[in-house]
């Protein structure tokens, strides 16, 4: 097996100098006692989904985190089933699907709880002379709250994400075609995580539990235990009786 030895790359875009290094020596730590084997390196799609590829820790540390890498310009130019679609100026089959340069943000590291031995980074695409894509999400992101913050306003985001507990497992569901599952609790309509932040910090999480009897709350529970064992902040729980 490769050892990884890094040395110091320099900065992606975007990266603040102290924030790459920290990143780079912690991912470095990481790989060098075994708890990281692999970096996924992903850019945020239109869809604000997830795209990209997965290296061993030795080839991202020494070509990847400093070099960057290529990939085709079709993933800032497709729907979320990966189908490429007709409009898009950065890529098209008109102006062909050629290749863009992907630069990792080291600032932006963390190990994904469900993904053990891999990290995970982001990274944005550049154009031929090394600029910021403008039409990439991140980077219209970062131009918003950099306007933000020059006029002494500060964001508070979250997300919501519903779902509904069924009987079986994964594959049985995905073999139905994900059809005629049966709800875990009768009468179970869907349960919603929300997550709130204020500043660097995650403050408040939530679920609602919205069934007739609350039997869902078992499950609800267990999820609350998972975040509070990971150190994600205090979580409130509530339930919405539906009529």
């Amino acid at each position: 097996m490769t050892k990884a030895t890094a040395h110091l790359p320099t900065p992606g875009h975007g990266t603040a100098p102290d924030n790459f290094v920290s990143g780079l020596g912690r991912l470095s730590a990481l790989a060098k006692d075994g708890s990281v084997t692999s970096v996924m390196l992903a850019t945020a799609s239109m869809q604000g989904g997830f795209k990209g590829k997965t290296y061993g820790t030795a080839h991202f540390l020494n070509e990847v985190a400093e070099h960057g890498t290529s990939w085709c310009g079709y993933l800032l130019a497709t729907d979320a089933d990966m189908r490429p679609l007709d409009g898009f100026g950065v890529a098209s089959w008109d102006t062909v699907y050629g290749d863009m340069r992907f630069i990792p943000d080291l600032a932006t590291l963390c190990t994904p709880t469900w993904i053990p031995g891999t990290a995970l980074v982001l990274a944005d695409p550049v154009t031929n002379d090394q600029q910021p894509l403008a039409v990439a999400p991140r980077h219209i992101l970062k131009r918003q709250l950099e306007e933000m913050n020059r006029r002494g306003i500060t964001a508070n985001t979250g997300l919501e994400a519903e779902f509904t507990l069924y009987h079986g497992t994964r594959k049985g569901a995905a073999g139905a075609g994900y059809q005629n599952l049966t709800p875990l609790f009768d009468g179970s309509r869907a349960t919603a995580l929300r997550v709130a932040t204020y500043g660097p910090h995650l403050s408040v999480l939530s679920l609602s539990a919205m069934s007739p009897t609350g039997r869902d709350s078992c499950p609800v529970h267990l999820i609350r235990g998972g975040f509070q064992h990971h150190g994600l902040g205090h979580l409130r729980c509530c339930r919405t009786v539906s009529p």
